[in-house]
């Protein structure tokens, strides 16, 4: 009789241990499945190859599954080595391949209804056609890249891209880019060089260095904010040209490190632009970006300005 009770405890020991696995491995898919608002603008018809994702508002990255998958607003795709992945944007007829290295992302055009606006934020994209040139536009390190030629046409290889006839030059100072500041470290992280620890045997830290070159690899990213604020100016002026809109200035964040690497409590301090959706756009892409992880305690940065000129 004493094993009986015995053999029940067990097996509800074994319950008990499926049903924790299975809400985890839910709650793993939920995280990653649950950012809101998602609105599809174009398909991922092939890949061959590799092809990872990021949707909105989400911190995971995943292999997409095999196409036809839905191409989303704000989602991030990333080519891997020897990696290809086709899209068609069915609004604009066009259809895309990027190429291997490739970070892109495409969202709604907050100007133009169903027309697109398509971000290399990294590596380069063929455009293999496009029946309608006016529903999508494609940028690169903040600058409009033009359709010439006969299709298929490259953008975003290393050498200069095309510049539109409206478009400035690099060397203009109305050139869309943004600089992130702080060249040297983060204000608030930490104050004299005679404070940076020291590595000891077996430890990981993370360094000013670590932090700035992360930082900076986010350029594209805020970036594509800044084009976005400067889109919305311009359909608030009924069509102006984006020269004369340009505005400058400088967006001081704050934010914690953890020591998973994660980014928490970000948030704007101070900034010379008055537009909520620049700042929720730019404290999200912190809230997005990962740093390695480390030993210790968070590491809180009080003070990270992003001067967009």
């Amino acid at each position: 009789m004493a094993k009986q009770p015995l053999a029940l405890h067990i097996f509800a020991i074994l319950i008990a241990v499926a049903v924790a696995t299975g809400l985890f491995f839910w709650l793993k898919d939920a995280d990653f499945n649950s950012s809101p608002k998602l609105t599809a603008i174009g398909e991922i018809t092939h890949i061959d190859g590799r092809l990872d994702h990021r949707l909105p508002g989400s911190h995971r990255t995943q292999m997409v599954p095999a196409p036809p998958q839905p191409l989303h607003h704000q989602e991030l795709l990333i080519t891997q080595r020897a990696s290809t992945a086709d899209l068609y944007f069915s609004a604009a007829e066009t259809a895309v391949r990027l190429h291997e290295g490739t970070r892109f992302v495409a969202e709604k055009d907050p100007v133009q209804e169903g027309a697109v606006i398509a971000t290399i934020l990294d590596g380069a994209l063929t455009v293999l056609q496009a029946g309608k040139k006016d529903r999508i536009k494609f940028y690169k390190s903040g600058r409009e890249l033009t359709l010439k030629g006969a299709f298929p046409i490259t953008l975003g290889q290393t050498a200069a891209p095309a510049l539109s006839a409206a478009q400035p030059a690099l060397e203009n100072e109305s050139e869309f880019k943004i600089i992130v500041t702080a060249t040297t470290r983060p204000a608030g992280v930490i104050r004299s060089e005679e404070d940076i620890p020291r590595p000891e045997a077996g430890s990981d830290i993370l360094t000013n260095d670590d932090i700035i070159r992360r930082l900076r690899a986010q350029t594209g990213f805020f970036q594509r904010c800044y084009l976005n604020h400067i889109h919305r100016e311009q359909a608030k002026s009924g069509g102006s040209s984006p020269g004369a809109l340009i505005s400058t200035g400088t967006i001081v964040t704050s934010f914690t490190i953890q020591i998973n690497g994660r980014v928490s409590d970000a948030k704007v301090v101070r900034s010379d632009f008055k537009d909520a959706i620049l700042h929720s756009c730019v404290t999200e892409v912190l809230e997005r970006t990962t740093f390695r992880g480390f030993k210790g305690e968070p590491v809180p940065v009080r003070e990270f300005p992003i001067s967009f000129q």
